[in-house]
């Protein structure tokens, strides 16, 4: 398993986009410097997100605005997902 904070990426935060007790779809956004990286994992309640992904699994941004278009792509569109997705940029760019 590939630990982008072992790295030196910081974490900036998570969004579950179905939020099921059984299973999961999520992604999580980290910073280093001026750039973004952003992993997409889904699976049943069995594995732990993220424990098959490598480095290459992770899409990199530079620009803040494409790390949030990757982002509404993934979102259903509900107000959860959107102030979620809006929370987490705002995080992004504090720090």
């Amino acid at each position: 398993m590939w630990n982008p904070s072992e790295h030196g990426w910081n974490f900036i935060g998570e969004i579950d986009w179905n939020n099921e007790p059984w299973e999961f779809y999520c992604t999580v956004v980290y910073k280093k410097g001026r750039k973004y990286l952003a992993g997409t994992d889904s699976g049943c309640s069995c594995p732990i997100p993220f424990e098959d992904h490598s480095e290459g699994d992770y899409s990199v941004f530079t620009k803040v605005g494409d790390l949030r278009t990757h982002l509404n792509g993934k979102s259903s569109g509900t107000a959860k997902h959107i102030q979620q997705i809006s929370s987490l940029m705002d995080t992004a760019r504090t720090r």
